[in-house]
């Protein structure tokens, strides 16, 4: 799922313009992050539902940051981060993993950023850009 072009005005080179691909179960949750990015970023926003239709995203589509939601149906965030790294062009790819409930004890890996759910949007929104920042 696609979501709406960038308002008039707010257009960039598309060859420069970064993507940040969401997968978030919740759809309040999803809206509201595909809402925020879409009104205060320069970067193209795609939003799914669920591990398996990221991994269908990433076939046809290299995103430079995905924000990931760890309790999804099907399968779990790091069960999805494992298969995004799998795909061609996605295997160093910056990803932020967000939950409310991350279980004791998971493990602490280099290739992601935990963030605990509710954060504040600014919060969100700083680290996107640090990230997008060094890819």
């Amino acid at each position: 799922m696609q979501d709406a072009p960038r308002p008039a005005g707010q257009e960039e080179d598309p060859a420069t313009v970064k993507t940040v691909l969401i997968v978030e179960d919740d759809a309040d949750i999803g809206e509201a992050l595909t809402a925020i990015l879409q009104d205060t970023t320069p970067y193209e926003v795609i939003r799914v539902s669920d591990g398996f239709a990221a991994l269908k995203v990433v076939r046809t589509l290299i995103a430079q940051l995905v924000l990931l939601d760890y309790l999804l149906p099907g399968m779990d965030g790091l069960e999805c981060l494992t298969r995004l790294r799998e795909s061609k062009g996605m295997e160093r790819t910056p990803v932020i993993l967000m939950s409310a409930a991350f279980p004791k004890g998971i493990e602490v890996r280099p290739d992601l950023v935990f963030l605990e759910k509710p954060f504040e949007m600014d919060t969100l929104l700083d680290l996107i850009r640090q990230l997008l920042e060094k890819s």
